[in-house]
């Protein structure tokens, strides 16, 4: 759409005229009905965007309805109304905080996370307007509003994949949701908390801290928040190799996804349960419900969602031998992470290329690939996914007659893996036995 700016001369004199022809309660009651329309675009905007943008804005109050003519225009595009108005967003997060206009401010930084949902990893807006926002709140005591805020730079550092700051912000949420009696509050941030102890691959802490979670979502009868829950418990019991348990509560997520008409969620409860199937080696299912999976995050937009499934489809691609159709599709997965910063995926996707070079039999290629993706999983300190290229490592030196180095290289993941209680865990023993039998 067309966008007019005022000239800055122009500008300064309506500035000057403001503010000594109008009081003080005229120019704020002016500033919140801007700010209050502002919300109502943003939660129309993220109702249709892809990712968790929507959930982002639950807390947040608005001005109402729209006009149905603004809403079609909005539910269009709703990426491109978020870019074009996130500058504005992050300025007024700041003059709401700095005129003593908190709750909005409060509510307008949830905005500013809505948009960098549905644009991707846009961490330095959301960053800012959480610090301002954050620091007005706490000069007017408004402890629930601190509790949201820290909610969000949970969400930021779950984003950024740092698991141990997200912890820390998500626990000091819930502690402050407790002592307000936000109930809401308190589901999300053991839901934050066990997402982040699910990547660190701390499965008893954070099955028990989604199961308090789970529990609040069905008290509050929010579907998509127990959706939320059985996909994580699902996807905790697939880690373990516990196959039966996993599919039975991310078909559970898919259920409830489907019922709250949440496209996304849809979508991620198809590739955790085709991902169940290519660990048992049915890569026929898995290759189906990935299919069905990308067609859904096509349709809603979801790069990242596209990135994800394309390279779990990727790799079922690489077991089936089709090598070609895999590298194609790695490439542009790579290109993405690079684009969008995301680090743990950047690390996925060099490892999965790792797995095609040895499918390739391009031995110095593999071990440069993952590598690379080792490198990263030690910065993000996610020991699972170390242990898990340590183990192709040990397939790459094994390739090369280095059988000292890939013992060692399988000897030090297998470790790892008995120590967290991961499915490679049984997998190592069994191997170890047949190796075992082998011999003798």
């Amino acid at each position: 759409r067309i966008r007019y700016r005022i000239h800055d001369l122009a500008r300064e004199h309506a500035r000057e005229r403001c503010l000594s022809e109008e009081s003080a309660e005229d120019r704020n009651a002016a500033v919140l009905r801007l700010a209050g329309r502002w919300l109502s675009m943003a939660k129309a905007a993220a109702s249709r965007g892809p990712g968790e943008a929507s959930r982002l804005l639950a807390a947040a109050g608005d001005a109402g309805p729209l006009d149905s003519h603004v809403r079609d225009e909005l539910l269009a595009r709703p990426a491109a109304w978020f870019a074009a108005e996130q500058p504005c967003l992050v300025a007024a997060v700041k003059h709401c905080a700095d005129h003593g206009l908190s709750r909005t401010a409060r509510d307008l930084a949830a905005a500013v996370v809505a948009s960098s949902a549905a644009q991707y990893n846009q961490f330095d807006a959301w960053s800012r307007s959480h610090t301002v926002a954050l620091d007005a709140v706490r000069r007017t005591g408004d402890a629930e509003g601190e509790a949201w805020l820290l909610h969000g730079l949970g969400e930021l550092r779950l984003q950024q994949d740092r698991f141990e700051e997200a912890y820390a912000f998500f626990a000091e949420a819930l502690s402050l949701f407790e002592r307000t009696g936000v109930p809401r509050g308190v589901a999300g941030a053991l839901a934050g908390m066990g997402s982040a102890r699910r990547e660190q691959a701390r499965f008893d802490e954070a099955l028990h801290l989604m199961g308090r979670a789970l529990a609040l979502y069905r008290k509050l009868r929010d579907t998509t928040g127990e959706a939320h829950q059985y996909y994580n418990i699902g996807s905790v019991h697939r880690d373990r190799g516990g196959y039966d348990e996993a599919r039975r509560e991310l078909s559970r997520a898919h259920e409830l996804y489907a019922a709250a008409g949440n496209r996304h969620g849809e979508a991620l409860a198809l590739r955790g349960l085709a991902l169940c199937h290519r660990a048992l080696g049915e890569l026929g299912e898995a290759e189906a419900l990935l299919g069905r999976a990308l067609d859904l995050f096509e349709e809603t937009g979801d790069v990242f969602g596209v990135m994800y499934a394309g390279q779990s489809l990727a790799k079922v691609h690489i077991r089936q031998g089709r090598l070609p159709e895999a590298r194609e599709r790695l490439d542009r997965c790579l290109e993405t992470t690079r684009e969008r910063q995301d680090r743990f995926g950047q690390a996925l996707v060099l490892r999965t290329l790792g797995e095609w070079q040895l499918a390739a039999g391009a031995w110095e290629a593999a071990a440069e690939c993952l590598h690379a993706a080792l490198g990263l999983w030690e910065e993000l300190e996610l020991p699972l996914w170390r242990a898990r290229t340590l183990r192709d490592l040990g397939t790459v030196a094994a390739a090369r007659g280095e059988r000292e180095t890939a013992r060692a290289r399988r000897e030090e993941a297998l470790e790892i893996f008995r120590a967290l209680g991961s499915r490679e865990a049984d997998e190592g023993d069994a191997a170890d036995n047949a190796e075992k039998a082998n011999a003798s």
